[in-house]
C-alpha cells in the first residue's frame, strides 16, 4: 500500500488536510471570544499571502470539537450583491451541518429568499439552523478572503451598512459567531468591519517559530524517517519559518524518501539535494513577494543581498546599507533605507539582528541573488509632482548618474572618431581642376526637343 504524502505542494485544496503546527496565540484567542459573553462575535486574522491564514481556518474547525466551524472560501462571484453572499452562508452552513449528521428536516420547508434577502436569512432561514446545531454548541461563519467583502463594498454591489447587518445576525443569535482572514495589504481597512469586530480581535499571522518548523518536520513521518537536529536546522535555515515553503519542503522530502525507500534518517546533503525543488516550486511565490515591494524597498533588499552573498558571516546596519547604495547607482538617503528596512522587516524578508540585518529565508536570498541586483533594477516612472513644470527637485535627483555620464563620453569619443575619418576622406579627394578629374557637365534638353 502506498503511503500517502502528508504535506501539501502548494495546492489550496490539501490544505484542509495538511499537518500543522503552531498558531497557538490565535486559538488562545479564538477561544477568549467563544468564551466571552459581553464582546463583540467576529474576529480578523490577518497576514501575508501564503503565511497560513486558510489553513488556520481548517485547523481550528479540527481544534474546537464542540464548535461547529464552517469555512467559506469567498470568491468574486460571492460578493456580486448580498443575495448571491447570504445564500453562499446558507449554502456552506446546510453542508457543513449535513456533514455532520444533523437532521435538517424543518430546513425543507424553508421558503426561497424573497425580495428582502436578509429578512429572509435572519428570520427564515438561521431559526431551523441554529434549532439543529442546539443552543448550546456554538456556530461559527469563517469567510476567507474577506478582501472581496472590501472590494464589493467599494464597487457599490454590497451594502456599506453589511457589516452592522452582521453584528445584529449575531447579536439576535448568541451562539453565531463570525471570522474573517484578510490580506495584511487591508490591514488599515479593519475599522471598516467595526462594530461587529472590535480592534481587540483582529490578529496577525507571522511565520512560524524555530520549533514549530522542526515538529511540523518531523512529527507526522516520524513512522517513515528521522530529522536529526542539523538537518532540521538547515531546513529552517532555508525556510525562514515561511509556512508554505515549510510544507513544500516536507512535501519534497517525503517524496525523496519515497523514491529511496531504504533511507531512515534525512541527513543535510539530502535537505541540500531537496532545496533546487522546493525554490523551483515556490518561485513564483518569490516574484510575487518581489513584485509587492515598493521602489526604496526593492533597491534596499537587493543591496542586502548582494552584501550577504560578498560576505556571507558579515552583518551591516541601515548606514551601511547607505553606504554601499552610495557607489550603486540607485543611492538612497539614510532615512530612505531605514523606512524601506521597516517595510521589509513588516512583511518579515528582514530582521534586525544584535549583529545587524539579515534576511530571513536562504530560498529567498538565492532568487534575489539571481533575479534582483541593484545594477538590473528597472526605475521606477517619476511621481506626477516630478513632471510637473518646475517641480523641485533634491540635488540627489539633480545629479548625473554615472552610467549617464560613462555613456556620453563615449558617445563623444565617437563623434570626435567620426569626424577625424571625415576630414581625412575630403581631404584624399583631388581638387576639381585637376586633369584626371573630368567635371560635371549637366544634361540640358532643348526646348524644340520637348515638342
Amino acid at each position: 500500500m502506498i503511503t500517502p504524502n502528508p504535506y501539501h505542494d502548494g495546492d489550496s485544496p490539501q490544505f484542509e488536510n495538511a499537518p500543522f503546527a503552531g498558531r497557538r496565540e490565535a486559538f488562545n484567542r479564538l477561544y477568549a471570544l467563544l468564551s466571552s459573553a459581553d464582546r463583540s462575535h467576529g474576529m480578523i486574522i490577518t497576514g501575508r499571502r501564503r503565511v497560513g491564514k486558510t489553513a488556520l481556518l481548517y485547523n481550528a474547525a479540527a481544534a474546537f470539537q464542540e464548535t461547529i466551524i464552517t469555512v467559506i472560501r469567498l470568491s468574486p462571484a460571492d460578493t456580486t450583491d448580498e443575495t448571491a453572499l447570504l445564500l453562499a452562508l446558507a449554502r456552506a452552513l446546510t453542508h457543513e451541518l449535513i456533514e455532520r449528521g444533523f437532521t435538517l428536516s424543518r430546513l425543507t420547508q424553508v421558503d426561497p429568499p424573497g425580495d428582502d434577502v436578509r429578512v429572509w436569512f435572519t428570520d427564515v432561514f438561521l431559526p431551523p439552523m441554529i434549532g439543529a446545531a442546539r443552543a448550546q454548541r456554538k456556530l461559527v461563519i469563517a469567510l476567507d478572503d474577506a478582501d472581496h467583502l472590501l472590494h464589493a463594498q467599494t464597487e457599490g454591489t454590497l451594502g456599506a451598512d453589511l457589516f452592522f447587518y452582521l453584528d445584529a445576525v449575531t447579536r439576535r443569535f448568541p451562539s453565531l459567531y463570525i471570522m474573517f482572514t484578510l490580506s495584511v495589504d487591508h490591514e488599515d481597512d479593519v475599522f471598516k468591519f467595526a462594530p461587529l469586530v472590535s480592534a481587540g480581535d483582529v490578529l496577525r499571522l507571522s511565520v512560524l517559530a524555530q520549533d514549530e518548523v522542526i515538529w511540523l518536520l518531523r512529527e507526522p513521518v516520524r513512522e517513515q524517517y528521522t530529522l536529526p537536529d542539523d538537518s532540521a536546522q538547515f531546513a529552517y535555515d532555508l525556510t525562514g519559518g515561511e509556512p508554505n515553503l515549510v510544507q513544500r519542503f516536507g512535501y519534497h522530502l517525503f517524496e525523496r524518501w519515497r523514491m529511496f525507500a531504504q533511507i531512515e534518517t534525512i541527513s543535510t546533503d539530502m535537505i541540500r539535494q531537496t532545496a533546487p525543488d522546493v525554490y523551483l516550486a515556490a518561485e513564483f511565490d518569490f516574484r510575487d513577494q518581489w513584485e509587492q515591494l515598493k521602489a526604496n524597498e526593492r533597491i534596499v533588499l537587493s543591496a542586502i543581498s548582494q552584501m550577504v552573498y560578498n560576505d556571507p558571516q558579515g552583518r551591516g546596519d541601515a548606514a551601511a546599507v547607505q553606504r554601499w547604495l552610495t557607489e550603486s547607482d540607485t543611492p538612497l538617503d539614510l532615512t530612505g533605507v531605514r523606512a524601506a528596512v521597516r517595510g521589509l522587516e513588516f512583511r518579515e524578508i528582514v530582521q534586525s539582528t544584535p549583529d545587524g540585518i539579515a534576511l530571513t529565508a536562504d530560498l529567498l536570498h538565492m532568487w534575489l541573488r539571481e533575479h534582483a541586483r541593484p545594477n538590473t533594477l528597472i526605475k521606477p516612472p517619476p511621481r506626477a509632482a516630478e513632471t510637473q513644470i518646475g517641480a523641485a527637485r533634491t540635488p540627489q535627483q539633480r545629479s548625473i548618474p554615472r552610467r549617464a555620464l560613462l555613456i556620453l563620453a563615449v558617445l563623444f569619443v565617437i563623434v570626435v572618431i567620426l569626424n577625424i575619418i571625415a576630414q581625412a576622406w575630403v581631404s584624399s579627394v583631388p581638387p576639381v581642376d585637376d586633369p584626371l578629374v573630368q567635371p560635371t557637365v549637366p544634361l540640358v534638353i532643348p526646348l524644340d526637343d520637348l515638342e
